[in-house]
């Protein structure tokens, strides 16, 4: 028993919203309820009964109804000795309310009550009554006879008990590995959406992956040292001959257009031009369209000819 707790209870502790990000709901629920047990906790012990049987209920068979009747009466009866124990005078309201939910603890559908519990139940109901009618008895009880009967070795078979359940739990639903997660996917990018929210806290991962590092989880990768080498080499590939002839090609092209430009003809010029064309009567002067000279004179002297004819 003893190294089953160590082995529980050995790592530091983490922050619950960085346990949050590696440990599955579950896990956590159960890690919980142990560190309860662990602490004594008896103000929670009562929170622990309820957990235990509405997962019995929901799972029939985590634990023989034997097995989760000592569990769960012994968890609450020990709550209601401590409340009598630790409170003077005791709350007896409180104490009956918790009284009255171990008495009518649920028996699982088709199982017979259990002579063994049941009586156990009644001769509990009996000190209870007892210890809060009478201050002096109470007194001696928690002088005398507590921690002899409700000690060490009670609380070491809770302990057993719970561990039992809850490393019956543990198995029955275990942490997928990536393969079988994949498979389980329904919608993947809508889950990295979600998912991306709840691990973007940048202190939260730090603190994790530093534990993590700490107690030697984080190992030295397996990966080959030539893995992701033909990324690498496609990243430094240089161009083929044929896109760098290409590339020369349409460069010197553009180089040539940018040193020698085509000659622009003057829009002066290209009307003259038009209108010399034309069958049309003469319009500058008394110039007509025999006396214009050649086509391959006109232009040159398209200048000269409108200073005159002014």
């Amino acid at each position: 028993m003893k190294t089953a707790t160590n082995a529980m209870n050995e790592d530091p502790p983490l922050p619950l919203s960085a346990l949050r990000l590696i440990a599955p709901s579950l896990r956590l629920m159960s890690a919980a309820m142990w560190k309860v047990m662990l602490q004594r906790d008896t103000v929670h012990y009562g929170k622990l009964e309820e957990t235990i049987t509405s997962l019995c209920e929901t799972v029939p068979g985590l634990l023989y109804y034997r097995h989760q009747a000592r569990l769960t009466i012994g968890l609450r009866a020990l709550m209601i000795l401590e409340e009598l124990r630790q409170s003077d005078p005791p709350d007896a309201q409180r104490v009956l309310q918790e009284l009255h939910k171990l008495l009518e603890s649920s028996i699982p559908i088709g199982k017979v009550k259990d002579q063994k519990v049941e009586e156990a139940k009644r001769n509990f109901q009996t000190l209870v009554y007892s210890l809060l009618k009478n201050a002096a008895a109470r007194k001696l009880f928690f002088k005398e006879e507590f921690h002899l009967h409700y000690g060490g070795n009670y609380v070491a078979n809770l302990e057993k008990l719970l561990l039992e359940f809850l490393i019956r739990l543990d198995k029955l639903l275990p942490i997928p590995d990536l393969a079988q997660t994949v498979s389980w996917l329904s919608s993947a990018p809508a889950v990295l959406e979600e998912c991306a929210r709840s691990a973007s806290q940048p202190q939260l991962l730090r603190t994790l992956l530093q534990h993590e590092r700490c107690l030697g989880h984080l190992g030295s990768a397996s990966l080959l040292s030539s893995t992701g080498d033909v990324i690498l080499s496609s990243l430094s590939l240089r161009l083929s001959g044929r896109v760098l002839q290409t590339i020369q090609s349409e460069s010197t092209s553009l180089c040539n257009r940018v040193t020698n430009p085509a000659p622009s003809t003057p829009r002066t010029s290209h009307r003259a031009e038009k209108n010399a064309q034309s069958q049309v009567a003469p319009v500058i002067g008394s110039i007509s369209n025999d006396t214009l000279p050649k086509k391959s004179e006109r232009v040159a002297s398209l200048g000269q000819e409108v200073e005159t004819a002014s």
